[in-house]
C-alpha cells in the first residue's frame, strides 16, 4: 500500500496492523522523522504526491487520508494516484466535506482557513476515471477508526477501485 501524506504516521500505525505493507510518502520531513519514531513496520519516503517517483502501476492499494484539503493540485495528486496503482486496484480516501460543520466554519480555524475542503459531487466528478465508488460517511472517527452517527455527513471516506 501507498500511503500518500502520510504524516507522522496515524494511519500508517493502523494499515500495518490490518496486514498492509505500507509506503508512506510525505514531504514534510518533520512528520515523516515521527513516523519513523513510531518504529512503524512500514518504510517512508520523502516526495511529492504531485509527482510520485514510482512506476505506473506500482501499487494493490493507495490510501490518502485528509491530506487532499490541504494540496495545491488536487488534480494532479489524484492523477498520479491512478497512474501509479495497479489496474483494478483501490484507491482509499478520506477527506473532510465542505458541507460539515468544519467546513462550513473553517474560516474560524487556523488550521483549516486555507484549506480547499471537497463535497461529494466534487470528489466524484474529479474521479470519473475510476470504475466504482462507494462512499461512507459520518462525523467523526472513533480510536478504533469506527465511523459513529453515518446519517451526519460531515466526514467522508471513499473507496474507488481504478
Amino acid at each position: 500500500m501507498l500511503e500518500l501524506g502520510c504524516g507522522t504516521g496515524h494511519w500508517t500505525n493502523y494499515f500495518t496492523n490490518k496486514g498492509f505493507k505500507v509506503m508512506g510518502v510525505d514531504t514534510s520531513e518533520a512528520m515523516l522523522n515521527i513516523a519513523k519514531n513510531k518504529k512503524l513496520k512500514a518504510s517512508f519516503k520523502k516526495a511529492n504526491a504531485q509527482q510520485l517517483p514510482f512506476n505506473d502501476e506500482s501499487f494493490q492499494f493507495i490510501s490518502s487520508i485528509t491530506m487532499l484539503e490541504f494540496v495545491e493540485n488536487q488534480d494532479l495528486i489524484i492523477k498520479e494516484a491512478h497512474r501509479v496503482l495497479k489496474k483494478d486496484g483501490w484507491l482509499i480516501l478520506g477527506f473532510l466535506n465542505k458541507n460539515s460543520i468544519i467546513g462550513l466554519n473553517k474560516e474560524n480555524d487556523e488550521t483549516f482557513a486555507k484549506a480547499n475542503f471537497l463535497g461529494i459531487d466534487d470528489i466524484k466528478s474529479k474521479l470519473e476515471k475510476f470504475k466504482s465508488i462507494s462512499i461512507k460517511s459520518g462525523v467523526y472517527l472513533s480510536s478504533d477508526f469506527k465511523i459513529h452517527n453515518p446519517n451526519q455527513n460531515n466526514s467522508i471516506c471513499l473507496l474507488y477501485t481504478s
